[in-house]
């Protein structure tokens, strides 16, 4: 399955490396994404969980030398605070996720580093292109198998923003799934009456 949309999945593995200041900015670590781990992105009207794993081998293909790592996914240029061109991003794909290395040199990049030192952002986020997927009906586990293109990682507002995302991406890869549940729910229930109006 082939999904061309950028999606944006959140994750809270960010913090100061406390004492690691530079004569030219400050620095942040964290893990943009954590793979083979089942995460639930929605829960239906019947509640149903659905989850989604991205695979560890997902980012095998991608090229990662011009990622961004932004201010809540913005799109203004004066909302990035580090690049991977500008050696100022490093990435580090390993077995278990995507972890990251930033130097924040602007006078934004600075700020956040401040609220993030107060626990005021605690959040970070990536967003991606889907090149391969496959979902699991039996575990309604959608696995991200290849990633076409990772668009940008992102520090991120809590909780505020996090609610906002969730809203974003339950709206769209499984409200087709969720109708369908909902059309073999009505069958079933017009079979049952059929079934009584016999008796």
């Amino acid at each position: 399955m082939m999904n061309k949309q950028i999606e944006f999945r959140s994750i809270a593995e960010l913090h100061i490396q406390d004492e690691t200041e530079t004569d030219k900015g400050k620095i942040i670590e964290g893990k943009a994404i954590v793979y083979n781990s089942p995460t639930v992105l929605y829960t239906d009207r019947f509640g149903n969980e659905y989850r989604e794993i991205i695979s560890s081998e997902a980012l095998n293909d991608v090229d990662l030398s011009d990622v961004p790592l932004k201010y809540n996914h913005a799109q203004e240029k004066a909302m990035i605070l580090a690049r991977a061109r500008q050696k100022t991003l490093i990435l580090d794909n390993q077995p278990d996720g995507l972890y990251f290395k930033a130097e924040l040199r602007t006078n934004l990049g600075a700020d956040i580093y401040d609220s993030i030192k107060a626990g005021d952002i605690s959040g970070c986020s990536f967003g991606f292109i889907c090149d391969e997927d496959e979902f699991d009906n039996e575990t309604n586990t959608r696995i991200v198998k290849k990633i076409y293109k990772l668009t940008d990682i992102s520090i991120v507002d809590e909780p505020a923003y996090k609610q906002t995302f969730v809203e974003a991406r339950s709206t769209d890869y499984f409200k087709e799934i969720e109708n369908k549940l909902v059309e073999k729910h009505n069958k079933y229930e017009r079979e049952k009456l059929y079934l009584l109006s016999l008796l």
